[in-house]
């Protein structure tokens, strides 16, 4: 059953919605943000997470973007390089597998390394990193240089393709920013192993010795309420506290195209956080819900299906 507190968001209309492309809330300011959460799931290695957002298809300019109340809309689904004159590339391909640092840059309208970029939920650009088959997820935020280079360590657990999705808000010139998300691939040299069976459609999972258990589903047609109740040995968990200035985040990643979404909890932290959305279109999807307890994130996967 819903507490209090969760009644009382959802009667301030408390929405957040999944269309192409749903906008994460911001933090003012220009300077790095500090370092965070360390990461304890098995399915990331970051020290933080919590990121952005995901885009319809590309026939229709305004796909993949969306604006909420106190929010900014996000340009782009990460499936490509350049998005609203900015394009990520990677400075130099990964030699091995393993973990090892990343090295990104930005470039802008006019080809220059942009060496700024807005923070947004405590950090200058959140990064995922998962591999083609959505094994291997995390989500880490890099460091930016002054010349423009962002670094970041990552584990390219196995060989084979794996795609990097950059959400950042870049600085550059008279231009008022604006919020993208940029994709590019990464091909980890070896013998590329078969990818990983995707698991089976289920509403439970388990995260560091917590149970998550979704209530709801994804829909096109209408949005949808999702609540993911946590709970630790019986009972409703205690001791989740605030993540990068939210309740809780949510990734989506669509299979085969890789199109991401990134939500944050309408709800304060708590047992209990609820989202709601509406996938931008057809497909099976696998959520990445991400919540803190003091220094520890912890990250519960589900794999859900859009009629």
């Amino acid at each position: 059953m819903a507490t209090q507190w969760m009644k009382a968001a959802r009667a301030a209309g408390v929405v957040v919605v999944l269309t192409g492309l749903a906008a994460c809330g911001s933090t003012s300011g220009s300077t790095t943000g500090a370092a965070g959460a360390t990461k304890s799931s098995a399915a990331s290695q970051d020290a933080v997470a919590g990121m952005d957002h995901g885009s319809t298809a590309a026939a229709d300019p305004m796909a993949g973007m969306h604006a909420m109340d106190g929010m900014e809309a996000t340009i782009g689904d990460g499936t490509k390089a350049t998005e609203n004159g900015f394009t990520l590339s990677v400075k130099s391909p990964p030699t091995s597998v393993g973990r090892q640092q990343i090295q990104l840059l930005v470039a802008g309208p006019d080809g220059m390394a942009v060496t700024d970029a807005k923070i947004e939920q405590t950090k200058k650009m959140h990064l995922i990193v998962v591999r083609s088959d959505l094994s291997g997820y995390q989500h880490v935020h890099p460091e930016l240089a002054a010349d423009g280079t962002w670094s970041v360590e990552a584990d390219l657990t196995s060989p084979g393709r794996w795609h990097l999705i950059a959400d950042v808000t870049p600085i550059a010139g008279a231009a008022t920013p604006a919020r993208v998300a940029l994709g590019l691939d990464l091909a980890v040299p070896g013998t590329s192993a078969a990818d990983t069976p995707l698991p089976a459609v289920a509403k439970a999972a388990s995260a560091d010795g917590y149970d998550v258990v979704l209530d709801g589903g994804l829909a096109t047609a209408s949005e949808q309420t999702l609540t993911f109740t946590i709970s630790k040995g019986g009972s409703l968990a205690t001791g989740i506290t605030e993540y990068l200035g939210t309740g809780g985040h949510l990734v989506a990643l669509q299979q085969g195209t890789l199109g991401y979404t990134h939500l944050h909890s309408g709800t304060a932290p708590g047992p209990e956080l609820t989202f709601t959305a509406r996938a931008p279109k057809a497909g099976r999807y696998r959520l990445f819900l991400q919540f803190a307890t003091g220094a520890t994130v912890h990250t519960a996967e589900f794999t859900v299906d859009v009629a």
